[in-house]
């Protein structure tokens, strides 16, 4: 599972999902990001959902995001979506628990 997985705001409206890399030897002007997705939202019976749509076909390629363009600073995606990410970028398929009684 990916740590540091954060959901990136930008002034388009469009949200990324990604790994953000730390680098602190550097001031820098972009946040690192591996293994982005675009997040677009649908509405659907159910509610509204989200449909990630990959921004690079490379694994593990990082991507730099300006952080002039970003309008709330990275923060930590809700577990489904943080779930989903997880299930996206690798061979792993968390389970829906659910509680026996």
């Amino acid at each position: 599972m990916a740590k540091n997985v954060r959901i990136i705001w930008l002034s388009s409206g469009e949200r990324i999902i990604g790994t953000v890399l730390d680098d602190n030897d550097v001031p820098l002007k972009y946040y690192k990001v591996t293994d982005p997705y675009v997040l677009k939202e649908m509405m659907t019976e159910q509610g509204l959902s989200y449909i990630p749509v990959g921004l690079s076909n490379k694994e593990n390629e990082v991507i730099n995001v300006n952080k002039s363009c970003v309008v709330i600073e990275p923060y930590e995606p809700i577990k489904e979506l943080k779930d989903m990410y997880n299930t996206l970028i690798s061979n792993i398929v968390v389970p829906n628990l659910k509680i026996i009684q």
